[in-house]
């Protein structure tokens, strides 16, 4: 059996709460999803509010207004986008909460289910994050203040789309257009401003649970050795995140997840062997199939980059990486000239097509 973070999983504990965490991440996503849809609802119904009032309008007069009558219109517009940007950020923060929740909930447990309960018999257990705490971790002062992120992006929200109604309502009242022409240019600026919305509500959440994970990790170093990182087995995944798969960290220096907007990366938790355990506690003679199940081994991989260069065989694979990656970028790592590790070289984003034809 193979998952979409590209593992194959066996009987070992560590394979065993990979599962747990491949199924735990899932749920995440959808919870994504719904936020998202929330959060699509609520700016269909400004768009709606917005169309009303302007229906109200005496259409004959539009092109005769003058600036004090383009300024109510605005401020009128803007109002609702505010409202409605004020309505998803709490639907954000209530999602980041639930999120952190979630994650600390399913770590703790999937860890309690797959360990040995030998471990119990000499002093060794899991702690478990309070939710209050793993709610806090979220505005935690080394990690950063991420409730205050929320609100800063939420005042910059708000003035850019001030922004974009006032260029477009200055745009139709200079063209003279009627009620059905300015609709429809408030209703690209709704879709790009629900697009943006719902990007940063991933992100937040996504953030969210890294952080529960992280509070988890550090809590239980008596059990945990490394974390390991995994990005998703897909031909969206991005060279960055790629080159990071599969790679070994210890608890804290980690990269911080997401590493960009809608990133699905994760980490995993590589426990202790009982020889690692037993330097600092004397073990008892232990069943055969209870030692080779706490090896302290990582989940078998498959190598992301072997993957995404079969999938890059088929005419459909070139066409994603293609358009995710750069045409030329997608061709030289095709043909072998250049690894995963070379195209997630950060220069203002992916290392530079000249650059790369130069190693």
């Amino acid at each position: 059996m193979e998952s979409i973070w590209g593992l194959r999983l066996s009987m070992g504990v560590n394979d065993n709460i990979f599962d747990d965490i491949v199924r735990s991440r899932l749920g995440l996503i959808r919870f994504e999803h719904r936020t998202g849809r929330r959060i699509r609802s609520i700016f269909r119904s400004v768009e709606r509010e917005n169309l009303a009032y302007l229906l109200s309008l005496d259409e004959y007069q539009l092109p005769k207004y003058g600036a004090q009558h383009k300024l109510a219109i605005l401020r009128e517009l803007s109002s609702r986008y505010r409202f409605g940007s004020d309505d998803a950020i709490r639907e954000i923060s209530e999602a980041m909460q639930e999120a952190a929740r979630k994650e600390g909930r399913d770590m703790y447990f999937s860890m309690q289910k797959n360990i040995p309960s030998e471990l119990g018999e000499y002093g060794i257990s899991l702690t478990q994050v309070p939710e209050q705490a793993l709610i806090e971790i979220l505005d935690s002062p080394v990690l950063g203040d991420f409730t205050q992120s929320v609100r800063e992006y939420s005042g910059k929200f708000n003035m850019d789309t001030s922004a974009a109604l006032d260029r477009a309502l200055g745009a139709s009242l200079v063209h003279g257009e009627g009620v059905a022409e300015i609709s429809r240019r408030l209703a690209e600026i709704t879709g790009r401003r629900a697009k943006d919305m719902e990007t940063f509500s991933r992100t937040a959440i996504q953030t969210a649970g890294y952080r529960a994970q992280k509070s988890f990790y550090e809590q239980n170093k008596d059990v945990i050795s490394k974390v390991v990182y995994m990005a998703t087995f897909d031909l969206r995944t991005c060279p960055i995140c790629a080159g990071y798969h599969g790679k070994e960290y210890d608890i804290g220096k980690e990269p911080p997840v997401p590493i960009h907007a809608n990133c699905r990366c994760t980490f995993t938790p590589k426990t202790k062997s009982w020889e690692e355990l037993g330097a600092r506690v004397k073990m008892a003679p232990l069943a055969p199939a209870t030692i080779a199940s706490m090896d302290g081994g990582v989940p078998d991989t498959m190598s992301l980059e072997a993957w995404i260069k079969k999938q890059a065989k088929t005419e459909d694979g070139m066409k994603v990486l293609a358009r995710n990656w750069g045409r030329g970028r997608a061709e030289l790592f095709k043909k072998g000239k250049v690894g995963l590790s070379d195209l997630a070289v950060r220069r203002n984003g992916y290392n530079r097509v000249k650059a790369l034809r130069e190693l």
